[in-house]
């Protein structure tokens, strides 16, 4: 089952008009993928920069996957910093996709940015591929958080990082359980920080959680 919408996405609905189809998608967000691409862009923006700073870290032709990547903003601001890496998106609602897709392609990244329709439990890309798996906004809504965290571990490349930013309350309790428990990740240290993604908001809303694979 879904998780319920959080208070940043209810706010984001009340701005855009409903859309008829949007509920009846997985991962539909209750509004078409036009207007929450908009939306989401305006309001989340200082959020997806933190993050594309953070995938332009990666050691040169790296890869790259962003999880619930929805639009593709991340996806978009990283292939236009780095035209080296290979960039992955997946997302579960059909029209996140074909709108990610859309724009890569309008900006002639789609030679580099591949975006799959899938769900995070099941990622379709073979082992020890990513240098870097980041997910923005996204875990709060995964129906598995261990069998993704699983996942992730096994898509990464020994020394690979596992990103995960979302609201504080989030990273506090589902990725940290879920990585404390996975044997892929023993041993690791786990950082966690808070994150300002609004100039114009004085608390911060949302945290940063990173672990390393072990490079063994």
């Amino acid at each position: 089952m879904r998780r319920p919408l959080n208070a940043a996405h209810r706010g984001l609905m009340r701005l855009a008009p409903v859309h008829r189809h949007a509920h009846r998608e997985p991962g539909g967000m209750g509004m078409s993928s036009v207007w929450y691409d908009r939306l989401s862009g305006r309001l989340l923006g200082g959020l997806y920069r933190r993050a594309a700073t953070e995938t332009a870290t990666v050691p040169a032709g790296g890869a790259v996957l962003d999880i619930g990547t929805g639009p593709g903003h991340l996806l978009l601001a990283a292939a236009r910093r780095r035209p080296d890496l290979a960039l992955h998106g997946l997302d579960i609602a059909p029209s996140m996709v074909r709108r990610a897709r859309h724009k890569a392609a309008a900006q002639g990244l789609d030679d580099r940015v591949s975006v799959h329709l899938g769900d995070a439990a099941h990622l379709p890309l073979e082992d020890r591929t990513m240098d870097l798996v980041v997910t923005t906004l996204s875990m709060h809504h995964w129906d598995d958080v261990p069998g993704a965290i699983g996942e992730v571990a096994r898509v990464l490349r020994p020394g690979g990082r596992f990103v995960v930013y979302d609201f504080r309350s989030v990273t506090a309790t589902l990725p940290t359980g879920a990585v404390a428990t996975a044997p892929q990740f023993a041993g690791a240290a786990v950082e966690h920080d808070l994150v300002r993604a609004f100039a114009w908001i004085p608390f911060r809303p949302f945290a940063r959680l990173a672990v390393r694979l072990s490079a063994d």
